[in-house]
């Protein structure tokens, strides 16, 4: 074992473009830890000292990503953790900015365990193992092996990493927001599925992001860095939440979007409480795949006491709380044309709640009108 040691780390940039979840390219903002054995000024098995950017983080010294990575190596490894570790870190890698903070600690802590207790581990197993403590390979890869990496998990475990080529000409620009957006509360507001033609669109534009970054070729970047999983659904909520029109709050572990006004804010926060405690449609449809006989009855037997507007208001209703695919969902389980449930979702999102109006003025069919045939001749008496 040796006395101390020091490691720096890469921060990265991954869900580059299409690459979403694949593809993760490193960036020249570091986080550097020197780890030795020394007692704490509490006597705690492990202190850290946090510096620059670091400064922002407020977990505890057991529940930090650092601490984390360095204990999982030790794990791995099969040997214990020093006691009165001290891990001194210092960071210029923006925290919660997209910037690959989470991994590139946890990247630091293991790399610093493999160094001051001399485990042996490659950087195929730092790779392995910080993904399981941090979760994002695009994220991990980079920090371990540097440049930009394109990274598959295999289906029985353990990571593939590919180099990409990156076009000479080819110079990476980042921003660095003013807000604060963790990886868990922006995952929050992404859809569970999305149709099939999305997922083709998806697959086309990361290869097409690929070699475009190969060839510096134009038209492919445009389309490889125009992302169609993630950014256009998270995008226009965190506008509208930085311009102060609508409000977030976290209720089980989502975010809901609601009114800025806090009076408001405060019933629709209660409703949707409430609303959670309460069985529907929908949550009988996504909690199980067989829905009871006797919801089904009831289900029959309230519609049949709705108008059509109202039908097809309930149904939009309850298509919205499935989220992608709810249509059809919805139109499967109740025998309602999917198209006519979606016009119920818009009437909804228009406010259009008017149910003695089932129809829009001029809607509906025609009136038949009789015309009496003309005639090429006239009659004769």
């Amino acid at each position: 074992m040796r006395s101390s040691v020091t490691v720096s780390v890469p921060g990265s940039t991954s869900n580059l473009g299409a690459g979403f979840d694949c593809i993760g390219v490193a960036v020249e903002r570091r986080l550097t830890v020197t780890a030795r054995q020394a007692a704490g000024p509490d006597g705690a098995p492990v202190t850290i000292e946090r510096r620059g950017t670091l400064n922002a983080v407020a977990s505890p010294p057991d529940q930090d990503l650092l601490y984390r990575g360095f204990l999982k190596a030790c794990q791995v490894a099969g040997r214990t953790v020093p006691l009165s570790l001290v891990l001194t870190a210092e960071s210029d890698i923006p925290v919660a900015r997209g910037l690959g903070s989470s991994a590139a600690a946890t990247v630091a802590g293991a790399a610093a365990a493999t160094a001051l207790l001399e485990l042996g581990l490659g950087d195929d197993a730092l790779a392995a193992l910080c993904t399981e403590v941090e979760g994002h390979p695009d994220n991990v890869a980079p920090a371990v092996y540097g440049g930009a990496l394109l990274v598959l998990r295999e289906p029985r475990g353990g990571l593939t990493v590919t180099r990409l080529a990156i076009h000479d000409s080819l110079v990476f620009v980042f921003a660095v927001p003013d807000f604060v957006v963790e990886t868990k509360q922006a995952r929050a507001v992404l859809p569970a599925t999305v149709l099939h033609a999305t997922a083709v669109e998806a697959a086309a534009r990361s290869a097409a992001l690929v070699h475009g970054l190969t060839h510096a070729e134009p038209r492919l970047l445009a389309a490889g860095l125009d992302d169609v999983l993630h950014v256009r659904t998270k995008e226009p909520l965190l506008r509208l939440v930085q311009q102060q029109r609508i409000a977030r709050e976290s209720i089980s572990g989502l975010y809901l979007y609601c009114s800025i006004d806090r009076a408001l804010r405060q019933r629709q926060l209660l409703a949707r409480r409430v609303r959670e405690d309460e069985p529907t449609l929908a949550s009988s449809l996504t909690g199980r795949e067989a829905v009871d006989e006797e919801l089904k009855a009831a289900l029959v037997l309230f519609l049949s006491m709705l108008n059509e507007k109202q039908r097809r208001l309930y149904a939009g209703l309850e298509s919205l709380k499935l989220g992608y695919g709810g249509d059809q969902r919805i139109a499967d389980f109740i025998g309602m044309d999917p198209h006519t449930i979606a016009k119920g979702r818009r009437e909804l999102a228009e406010h259009d709640l008017d149910i003695e109006r089932i129809r829009k003025v001029g809607g509906g069919r025609r009136h038949a009108e009789k015309k009496r045939p003309k005639s090429s001749r006239k009659l004769k008496s």
